[in-house]
């Protein structure tokens, strides 16, 4: 007797667990959350994981649902709080609850597989891409696209270990002019126009200003970088 007592309290907590429609809420939550988001921000759908953390007591819908986001200008991000709605017979939606999901951001991520010095420029060997969660990374990843934005001319702004995944203030472009080298200023003002030899008294990317000094007149300039070593005439100091 207590045998056939012991195998039906397990048959009965088998077909509990395993009964269809015990998780249907959340999963009607988690497909509403999904159809949400694809519709705003299509884009981005496919790189999220939604998971739904607590749906309100009572909360047990028999037709559609919807779910309405607090921050509709914004792809929700980590845990965020949503109003849900249900489709009524007649075709109108009433609140009947809400729930707590977290929204998970994946994205592809450089990260090294050596170590490089700080100010070392990265060869394509030095790093690799992993797919991993960014929801609450520190900083801007530092994404393929912008390694091949820069052509693949990208330094390090600090010491990167073998392993580190990078950010992207942890490379920079490389730099038009640097400290003390020598470029060409195009001075050009009304009718005069000059070609002067001048030095770098800063470091300097494309399309930066920065101060130079010219020992043929003896002065300072202010003169935007427009390409490596040429610079342009903003004003004299």
């Amino acid at each position: 007797m207590y045998a056939l007592l012991i195998i039906g309290l397990i048959l009965r907590s088998t077909f509990v667990l395993a009964s269809p429609g015990v998780d249907e809420p959340q999963e009607k939550v988690r497909d509403a959350a999904v159809q949400a988001i694809s519709e705003s921000f299509p884009e981005t759908v496919s790189s999220l994981q939604i998971r739904v953390e607590r749906v309100s007591n009572g909360f047990s819908p028999t037709g559609e649902v919807r779910v309405s986001f607090t921050d509709t200008g914004a792809v929700p991000r980590a845990r965020t709080r949503v109003d849900l709605f249900e489709k009524k017979p007649d075709g109108t939606w009433a609140k009947t609850g809400w729930a707590m999901l977290y929204v998970a951001h994946f994205d592809s991520v450089a990260t090294a597989l050596t170590r490089l010095d700080a100010g070392q420029k990265i060869e394509p060997s030095d790093i690799t891409y992993a797919w991993i969660e960014t929801t609450r990374f520190n900083g801007i990843p530092l994404r393929p696209e912008a390694f091949r934005d820069a052509s693949g001319n990208l330094f390090t702004t600090r010491l990167i270990k073998e392993g580190d995944v990078l950010r992207a203030s942890d490379v920079r472009p490389e730099y038009a002019v640097r400290t003390g080298e020598s470029l060409l200023m195009r001075y050009r003002r009304g009718a005069i126009q000059l070609d002067l030899t001048c030095k770098a008294r800063e470091n300097g990317f494309e399309q930066d200003v920065v101060r130079v000094y010219s020992p043929d007149t003896g002065t300072m300039y202010r003169a935007r970088l427009v390409g490596p070593g040429i610079a342009e005439w903003v004003e004299t100091l």
